[in-house]
């Protein structure tokens, strides 16, 4: 039987009875969770669970006096910050390599490591439509305005399917005129864009730190 566990790093007594994964799920779920917020993270004995689907078949999982269980509640302002400030720091990066990485591809054409910049390059971009998608799910929830933000996802994405078509053939020149004149003017405008999204999320009210109950921190 489980007699305490770590929720948003806080350290909670169990004062009921519970006896497997599912139980402490459904407890924290009812009991401890505000509304909105959702468990988004589960780590038992060190281990994640990647997908919290798994609790379907998972949940009846026993614990134990010694068992090691961390949870995470957040709600979807959270999440909203979280992949705005994401999103922002990644076109950062994306915006400070975009130059060499055209530099590369004009002047090697796909030797040397300008193949494999270049597959990174384009691994970052899949990366920031990934979370641009979240956030555009998320923002539905809230009275924010996302169509700028949805322009520059289609600008993007077709950037990446004529990046990869000029790949294909062999294209580093052309490939290069992409990043510089095409890529470069979208990342710019996505920070300057996520900013703004961040700015409006933080005025919303969005949580910061979760309030959970009675606890100590745990160090």
């Amino acid at each position: 039987m489980l007699k305490k566990f770590v929720l948003n790093g806080r350290e909670i007594p169990v004062p009921i009875p519970l006896v497997t994964l599912g139980q402490v799920v459904s407890w924290v779920e009812t009991t401890l969770a505000k509304s909105g917020q959702v468990i988004t993270c589960i780590i038992l004995n060190g281990k994640s669970f990647d997908d919290l689907n798994q609790l379907n078949v998972k949940g009846n999982i026993k614990l134990s006096e010694d068992t090691l269980l961390e949870m995470r509640l957040e709600s979807p302002k959270d999440l909203l910050i979280q992949s705005l400030e994401t999103i922002y720091d990644l076109a950062k990066v994306v915006q400070a390599n975009i130059k060499q990485v055209a530099v590369d591809c004009w002047k090697f054409q796909g030797e040397k490591s300008s193949g494999t910049q270049l597959t990174i390059f384009l691994g970052d971009l899949k990366l920031i439509l990934s979370l641009l998608d979240q956030v555009i799910g998320l923002a539905e929830l809230f009275p924010t305005d996302t169509t700028a933000i949805q322009g520059i996802y289609a600008l993007i994405s077709s950037q990446i399917e004529s990046i990869s078509r000029e790949h294909a053939e062999k294209n580093w020149r052309e490939i290069s005129r992409i990043l510089l004149h095409r890529c470069e003017v979208s990342i710019k405008d996505l920070s300057a864009e996520i900013e703004i999204q961040h700015i409006q999320a933080l005025s919303q009210g969005a949580l910061t730190n979760m309030d959970v109950p009675a606890s100590k921190n745990v160090t």
